[in-house]
């Protein structure tokens, strides 16, 4: 073994024994049970799902959210999976199930739809990627509130069953434009 190896290989114990202590330390931090939120009156949203199967990008257009809960902190929307779900169920009932979706926020309509024209732009791109783009019109997202999560999944459930042929004709007339 050359003095090389040895030194790239005592590089990789000292690495991965500071890692161990990290992830041991980080168990023993005591968590906070609950991060401090703020309810906002009103943010803006937009959603993006990609199919990675048929290369198809598919964006809403960006909608007001009004009662979001926000980390007074870190200033991220709490319960952001759940808005994420919201679009998820939208495009499942277009049998478009196998996509990877994100909403994103801003505090004003003017900085989410530059996040949204800038997302347009990287997957309109046909140069470097080969993706067709599908705008979604109609897609509203509903306010979550922290204490009532479950309720919502539920309320958000019967909703789709309720209307789901209704809502699948709309949205594969959406979809096909």
């Amino acid at each position: 073994m050359t003095i090389k190896q040895r030194q790239n290989n005592t590089r990789r114990y000292i690495t991965a024994i500071v890692m161990l202590v990290a992830v041991i330390a980080t168990a023993f931090v005591p968590q906070t049970s609950e991060a401090k939120s703020k309810l906002m009156p009103r943010m803006y949203a937009f959603g993006f799902a990609l199919a990675l199967d048929d290369s198809v990008a598919y964006i809403t257009n960006v909608t007001t959210v009004d009662s979001v809960w926000v980390d007074e902190k870190t200033s991220f929307v709490i319960n952001r999976a759940d808005y994420t779900q919201q679009l998820k169920s939208y495009l499942a009932v277009a049998d478009l199930s196998k996509t990877m979706t994100v909403v994103t926020f801003a505090k004003t309509q003017k900085a989410a739809q530059k996040k949204a024209d800038k997302l347009l732009k990287r997957y309109s791109n046909t140069k470097k990627r080969n993706y067709k783009v599908v705008r979604i019109d109609g897609f509203m997202l509903e306010s979550v509130a922290p204490m009532n999560l479950e309720l919502e999944r539920k309320a958000n459930a019967l909703k789709i069953k309720k209307g789901k042929k209704e809502h699948q004709k709309k949205v594969k007339e959406i979809v096909n434009q």
